[in-house]
């Protein structure tokens, strides 16, 4: 069956047309800069960052860190005192686009103490601020409710 929405999926060498529009885009952040075009993700509205754990603490963080400065720009702390001394809010900020909105999904996102070891809560937390943290104690268990069909 034909998919309603198109979804181009982004690894290594996939055949991928460059420049050609797609609703949805999967892949490593490297392999999303490596292979689209600037305006392809200016029209991106939601960013999903699955094993957010792994790619926050590890080798895809610098390219991860370029994907969201596009996709949520923020306001720099020299924007947010010269907004201060105009009398304006950060809201009043001139930001390049609506940030997208941002899931950062993973089955743990270590909080590890001590100033010596990076915490990925804490990196998401003063990226994000208003960012919402959604757990459950039953995370890990298989649910009795559940049914698999084949």
């Amino acid at each position: 069956p034909e998919l309603a929405v198109p979804i181009t999926i982004l690894a290594g060498s996939s055949g991928f047309v460059r420049g050609e529009p797609s609703a949805i885009y999967i892949g490593t952040p490297s392999a999303i800069l490596r292979l689209t075009e600037p305006w392809q993700l200016e029209q991106v509205s939601l960013v999903v960052v699955d094993e957010a754990d792994m790619l926050l603490d590890g080798g895809y963080v610098a390219d991860l860190n370029k994907i969201l400065s596009v996709l949520v720009p923020t306001v720099s702390q020299a924007q947010k005192r010269r907004l201060h001394r105009e009398g304006k809010t950060i809201d009043d900020a001139d930001l390049p686009r609506q940030p997208a909105q941002t899931v950062f999904a993973a089955a743990t996102l270590p909080d590890w103490k001590g100033d010596k070891v990076k915490s990925v809560v804490r990196d998401i937390q003063k990226r994000f601020p208003n960012a919402r943290h959604v757990s459950t104690a039953a995370l890990h268990y298989q649910s009795n409710s559940a049914e698999h069909t084949w």
